[in-house]
């Protein structure tokens, strides 16, 4: 009598997750080179289309508030060091680092008790109504989950400008342009020009971290994104997803490293002249 085979054996058979390692990794890595990422163990679509309707989501989230935490950034940080008030200056920096050591859950949480349940003035999860389908009501739903993460790292990114404006101010081609009865407007856009460098460096260097807070944000939110993608499969254990979603985000993250030097060259001539060379 033939013996019969345990239903998490076949399902680990018919997954190939019996097989090694080693060779689990390589076969799915041949089948990401002619663009297959898989099928996902609880739905059985493809990942591929999976990532392609939450990457959209998840876009949609990420663009709108990394382009507002920089313009903010650039208008607090410029603002703040050009007052040429010591006081106003050192409370600014105060309120920054405080800002700055809020975790986003707590100011997520915060958000959702004040404007979703007792104002009711804001939706306080999803992306869309189940009543309305438009571009109002996307919109309505974005605000919270956008101002969690822009207050998030506002403090930080004004706080870098704001440093290096202020030690730009010190230097003598300001004092030598004053002297000369340069006009303060393009004295200030010089001194704001030479500190967006060392800003955007830091930026670039803190935009995994910028993709890590969005998986909490999107948690938090309930927001259908990748980062909400991210941690149902890792509670499922749906490793496609999982892997498709890992190489996703570190491909986002190096096309807005790549975007980000792009924009160095436009601000620095020197670094255009070293490229050219």
């Amino acid at each position: 009598m033939l013996k019969k085979e345990h239903p998490k054996n076949r399902i680990n058979r018919n997954l190939g997750l019996n097989q090694p390692f080693i060779k689990r990794y390589t076969l799915w890595f041949l089948e990401i080179l002619h663009g297959n990422l898989g099928n996902s163990y609880k739905t059985g679509e493809p990942v591929r289309k999976i990532l392609r309707h939450k990457g959209l989501q998840t876009l949609r989230l990420f663009g709108t508030a990394f382009l507002l935490t920089l313009i903010l950034s650039v208008l607090l940080g410029s603002i703040s060091s050009l007052s040429f008030d010591k006081k106003r200056s050192q409370i600014y920096s105060h309120f920054c680092i405080f800002l700055h050591c809020i975790p986003p859950m707590l100011t997520g949480i915060f958000l959702i008790y004040i404007f979703g349940i007792q104002l009711k003035l804001l939706p306080a999860s999803g992306s869309n109504s189940i009543f309305e389908n438009n571009w109002q009501s996307k919109f309505l739903h974005l605000i919270l989950p956008v101002t969690t993460v822009v207050l998030s790292h506002l403090g930080s990114f004004s706080r870098i400008l704001q440093d290096e404006m202020l030690k730009n101010l010190n230097k003598p081609f300001v004092q030598v342009a004053q002297a000369n009865r340069v006009e303060k407007k393009y004295i200030y856009w010089n001194v704001l020009k030479n500190s967006l460098i060392p800003f955007l460096n830091y930026t670039a260097s803190h935009l995994p971290s910028f993709f890590c807070g969005l998986v909490v944000v999107e948690t938090i939110f309930s927001y259908p994104g990748l980062g909400d993608l991210l941690i149902q499969s890792i509670q499922i254990k749906n490793f496609p997803v999982i892997m498709g979603l890992i190489l996703l985000i570190g491909f986002l993250v190096i096309i807005s490293m790549i975007l980000v030097h792009f924009i160095e060259l436009l601000l620095n001539p020197k670094l255009r002249r070293g490229v050219c060379k």
